[in-house]
């Protein structure tokens, strides 16, 4: 019979773990695993996994806890624990700036966070029907905004307008913000990325105009429609093509990157319906805008435009639908790509029509210059929402 020593690494491991769990076996859990690492070098690579499975640390009145927050130069947090557990870390940040208000000095109690993501990995692709919006974490957000060294901000946004928990220090925040002239905020001037998820238009612009991210050169948006939640001012069926192109008005002058995208459910999709003008239309003067991707039914609507009888100029727009003209777009444009977010009705062989259209109208010295090739990487119909069907990159 083979002894203890000659067993394999997953026996002993599973042999310490019954020693440790089974009360009485060992008088001291911890004390006893701390005996089995001095026992011999084999027991000691086995158990000290164990020793340290599980850090427990407890801080007393007579000796205080270690100052973390002025070393702090990351935070990550999962969106399960920003919506469902009460908002102690948006309470936190907003007790820090809203103190730091009413005494009229600005004493940053993060001096190096840099980066702060509220993570969404299981929202990637789609919107997780598993998950309970029941919380509304967006007055959460504002301290992450003005934080005084913060350059990157990726942030989880609910829209859960009538949820009446949550930060109550934080929405203090945001009236004061909006009545307040003084310069006494901090500015967040050295943040230039920001990436903002499943928050809604209107709520958007309230971001960037209260915000006043004056630096802001990148802007990373995914919408999403969420039909378990009952809210009739925000998360509706409804996309309100206006209303987007006021929030992204608010930042006009610096954004040099945007990416847009959509997601809902699929059986969503044919409940979707577009409020205004097509985003071409009314395209906030983006003078600073480089690099553009935004889903084709943003800008020219859900389903192909109808044609009048006899020739159209490809430079007039065909109905409330319209076609992709190309002075509607910002002039400085290098790169735009046109995702298939939400796309139902449009097959390839009309987003080509439309394509060759709008570079036919295209005049020289307008905002995409004559003589660029288009890439087309689509694949045959139906479209699946990762497929971009058309891009341009001016070189």
């Amino acid at each position: 019979m083979a002894g203890l020593l000659d067993m394999p690494f997953e026996i002993l491991t599973w042999i310490f773990k019954f020693l440790v769990n089974v009360k009485g076996l060992l008088v001291d859990s911890q004390q006893g695993v701390y005996r089995l690492c001095l026992t011999h070098s084999k027991l000691r690579s086995v158990a000290e996994r164990l020793l340290y499975a599980n850090i427990v640390m407890k801080w007393f009145s007579d000796h205080p806890p270690p100052i973390l927050a002025l070393s702090l130069r990351s935070l990550r947090l999962d969106i399960n624990y920003v919506l469902e557990s009460p908002s102690f870390v948006g309470s936190l940040f907003g007790n820090a700036l809203y103190g730091s208000h009413l005494k009229r000095t600005w004493e940053p109690s993060f001096p190096v966070l840099r980066s702060v993501r509220i993570d969404h990995r299981r929202l990637s692709k789609q919107v997780n029907g598993q998950m309970s919006w029941k919380r509304d974490n967006f007055h959460d957000i504002l301290p992450y905004l003005y934080l005084p060294s913060v350059e990157h901000l990726k942030l989880t946004i609910s829209n859960a307008s009538h949820d009446s928990s949550g930060n109550h220090s934080g929405r203090r925040c945001w009236s004061i913000l909006e009545d307040d002239t003084s310069e006494s905020w901090p500015m967040p001037t050295k943040l230039k990325p920001l990436e903002l998820s499943l928050i809604r238009e209107g709520r958007l612009g309230q971001i960037l105009k209260v915000a006043k991210v004056a630096n802001l050169t990148s802007l990373v948006w995914m919408w999403c429609y969420e039909p378990l939640i009952r809210d009739d001012e925000y998360m509706t069926s409804v996309i309100d093509i206006d209303q987007i192109a006021a929030d992204l008005s608010h930042a006009s002058r610096t954004l040099e990157e945007l990416t847009i995208s959509a997601r809902t459910f699929d059986m969503c999709r044919r409940s979707l319906t577009m409020k205004g003008s097509n985003l071409q239309a009314t395209f906030p003067p983006l003078i600073a805008l480089r690099k553009f991707e935004i889903p084709l039914v943003f800008l020219v609507g859900f389903s192909p435009p109808r044609r009048p009888s006899g020739n159209t100029s490809s430079q007039q727009a065909l109905d409330g639908n319209g076609h992709l003209t190309p002075w509607s777009l910002p002039e400085n444009l290098e790169h735009l790509t046109l995702t298939q977010d939400l796309n139902q009705e449009w097959r390839p062989v009309d987003i080509v029509d439309l394509v060759r259209e709008w570079l036919l109208g295209v005049k020289p010295g307008g905002p995409l210059p004559k003589g660029k090739s288009p890439q087309a990487p689509w694949k045959p119909y139906p479209p699946q929402p990762q497929i971009r069907p058309y891009r341009y990159h001016r070189h």
